[in-house]
């Protein structure tokens, strides 16, 4: 079984056309366990022809300093509560629209957990940059849906990517993550108790691992996570 490494998803941007020319702007931030703490702090999507901003949420102002942009900013210094959703809305004197490539910006910052914490995932600050739906001239409409999803990434996921097996014996599991890792191994027979088989260290890529004797003849769920960004040998034979 090929191995295909999967992202997770930080953050969701659906911008949607109402009518009448006015465009509806949502960002989504995931609650991903993987960070401690994340936050947006502003949106800023590019076009011409703005007539006035429409609702918007509460501690958000738009931003009158542009006039090829519209921007909101958030007022509080501070981390949301996740998952966190606020919407945007603006009017444009154009009635027709196109989709482009990044052309709105969510910044955003995310810092990991303790553990996770390492060269690889320090805490992070940027720009996502997202396709949208904006408003144009009818001659550069394409045909767009009046509604378009984009999503940005910051990670890629642990994920269980096999079984490893000897004719008519499963002997063992294999998992994918794009980096060295420390990575908790739990068993359940019903999805409810899990118990710790092991921790181990693994390299970048795909890795093995072999049901001890006590447990092949046992059916049994699997499930990994993720303790440490990196080798962690010190806490090998830890339950933590």
């Amino acid at each position: 079984m090929t191995s295909l490494g999967s992202a997770a998803e930080f953050l969701t941007l659906r911008s949607t056309y109402l009518g009448d020319g006015l465009f509806e702007y949502r960002v989504d931030l995931a609650d991903d366990v993987f960070f401690t703490n994340a936050s947006v702090g502003s949106l800023s999507v590019s076009f011409t022809n703005r007539v006035e901003f429409g609702a918007t949420d509460q501690n958000w102002t738009s931003s009158d300093s542009e006039t090829s942009h519209a921007i909101w900013n958030f007022d509080l210094n501070s981390a949301q509560t996740r998952p966190y959703s606020t919407s945007f809305q603006v009017r444009s004197s154009n009635t027709t629209y196109r989709t482009v490539d990044a052309v709105a910006f969510v910044s955003y910052q995310a810092t990991p957990q303790n553990l996770l914490v390492s060269t690889n995932f320090p805490a992070l600050a940027g720009f996502a940059a997202l396709r949208a739906i904006v408003p144009c001239s009818p001659d550069q409409a394409d045909g767009s849906s009046s509604q378009l999803f984009d999503q940005f990434k910051l990670r890629e996921e642990l994920t269980i990517s096999g079984l490893a097996t000897t004719p008519g014996e499963v002997t063992g599991i294999s998992f994918w993550w794009n980096l060295e890792s420390t990575v908790q191994i739990q068993s359940s027979p019903d999805l409810s108790d899990w118990v710790v088989q092991t921790n181990l260290l693994g390299e970048a890529g795909t890795n093995e691992w072999v049901f001890p004797v006590s447990v092949r003849t046992n059916r049994l769920f699997y499930r990994l996570r993720l303790l440490a960004t990196g080798k962690r040998p010190d806490l090998i034979g830890t339950h933590r």
